[in-house]
């Protein structure tokens, strides 16, 4: 059966055709200062290569650039091609990436709403290595690790499946100067303990919205009585609670801050306890300090803080929804292992972070088609998809854009994207362990 041209699919098309048309590509090249006057030098050739071909053919040389563009019917020496990784080239990828940002295909609304939450946001980073002579732009910890290392800090909507924020930062910035971006009211956001900071959580709830994170334990701990605030120790109250007890404890954080929020305490099984502790003296032996019993002691414990009160979020829901976290660990394990984003070699630094922002677009677009057949799928067949397997699949689709420009090619691709969720379904889906909840169904728990 011939696709038709008004389907979901061409319309698919149609939206990545508008963002990589040569006409926009060369009106966003102009507004850049990438390209300031009229040349022979292809640009939709210089975008293709950068987002499809380079990490997929390890055609990195200029040399072996130059031969590409040949092959294509450009000619272009290596020294010219140098020469088109500037600055201007930087500014007009990292543009590229922020309009890719905002794509949305007609029709996705993402998964249902739940009734107590707008946006369930996540945010964490990610870090790799890079070869010294990049330490004068992305300057690595120094010290036995390396002097130059790129930090990628990421937000994601998990309510609306969407891309919210990608930001790139030397790998020596700490995570607590990297707050969550646009927060809107009833936001719920989600992040590990290097973005715990009471004035970040203070904004959260300045902006209407809420926040969970595991609990920093040198953090001062007060309770309010009789309109005086008394310090109290957590080790006081973990001694009282057997395994499996589970309580929410009104509290006000910091010295200073005393800022109200609820303290989540959660006893563990020993064996989980006991497994903390090693870790725990472990890591003290490596840094030659000693572990006093006090901290000992918070190891029987999982200890969230949260503004969300019992009413809107159960106390039998805080610890799988902030298991939701791990799900953007996924998306990074793929950033590295299914688009090489983590290899790099030595470059010119203009090259390099052209092709680093290439490689962005790239994951990009692949999220934004993952993320579609991924709610799609769901809403319809309550078949949840594996991001690992799937995202493998949907590279596919996406180097088939080099191809998009092509009248003949089109239906060719239409008919890729109509069979995509039956390949999807079959070979993609997601493999649920015995007594865990999947993502998908932990959303489906939020009252």
């Amino acid at each position: 059966m011939k696709p038709s041209n008004s389907s979901t699919e061409a319309k698919i098309l149609k939206k990545l055709q508008h963002y990589f048309c040569p006409d926009q590509l060369e009106k966003l090249a102009k507004s850049t200062g990438f390209i300031k006057r009229e040349r022979k030098f292809n640009l939709y050739l210089f975008v293709i290569l950068l987002v499809i071909e380079i990490r997929n053919t390890s055609v990195e040389s200029l040399n072996d650039l130059s031969i590409y563009f040949s092959q294509k019917g450009v000619n272009i020496s290596k020294q010219g091609l140098d020469f088109r990784f500037n600055h201007g080239a930087v500014k007009f990828m990292r543009e590229l990436i922020s309009k890719v940002l905002f794509l949305k295909f007609e029709g996705y609304s993402g998964l249902p709403q739940a009734s107590v939450f707008n946006r369930i946001r996540l945010k964490d980073s990610t870090v790799f290595q890079l070869p010294p002579q990049y330490s004068r732009k992305f300057a690595g910890p120094g010290g036995a690790a390396s002097i130059s290392g790129i930090k990628f800090q990421y937000e994601y909507d998990l309510m609306k499946c969407c891309d919210v924020d990608i930001d790139i930062q030397s790998s020596n910035q700490s995570d607590s100067k990297s707050p969550f971006q646009d927060i809107q009211p009833k936001d719920l956001c989600l992040a590990d303990l290097g973005y715990f900071k009471l004035s970040h959580f203070k904004d959260i709830i300045k902006q209407g919205a809420y926040f969970l994170s595991r609990f920093k334990y040198n953090v001062v701990i007060y309770i309010k009585d009789s309109k005086q605030y008394k310090i109290i120790k957590l080790e006081s109250i973990i001694v009282k609670m057997k395994e499996g007890d589970l309580i929410r404890k009104p509290v006000y954080l910091g010295l200073k801050d005393k800022l109200p929020a609820n303290l989540i305490l959660e006893r563990v099984p020993e064996k989980i306890s006991a497994e903390k502790r090693r870790r725990l003296k472990k890591t003290a032996k490596r840094k030659g300090v000693t572990v006093r019993a006090e901290r000992l002691a918070y190891c029987d414990v999982n200890a969230y803080i949260t503004n969300v009160d019992n009413e809107t979020l159960p106390l039998t829901l805080i610890r799988s929804i902030y298991s939701l976290r791990w799900q953007i660990e996924i998306v990074f394990k793929t950033w590295k292992s299914t688009f090489n984003l983590n290899k790099v070699k030595p470059m010119k630094m203009e090259r390099f972070e052209c092709m680093t922002y290439g490689t962005l677009v790239k994951i990009i677009l692949c999220q934004k088609i993952y993320d579609y057949y991924r709610t799609t799928i769901w809403n319809k067949h309550r078949i949840e998809l594996s991001e690992l397997k799937s995202m493998k699949y949907i590279m596919l689709i996406i180097d088939c854009i080099k191809t998009i420009g092509v009248n003949n090619d089109q239906l060719i691709i239409i008919k890729l994207f109509i069979d995509t969720p039956k390949i999807l379904m079959r070979k993609c889906n997601k493999e649920c362990k015995k007594g865990k909840l999947t993502p998908m169904m932990i959303l489906n728990n939020i009252p």
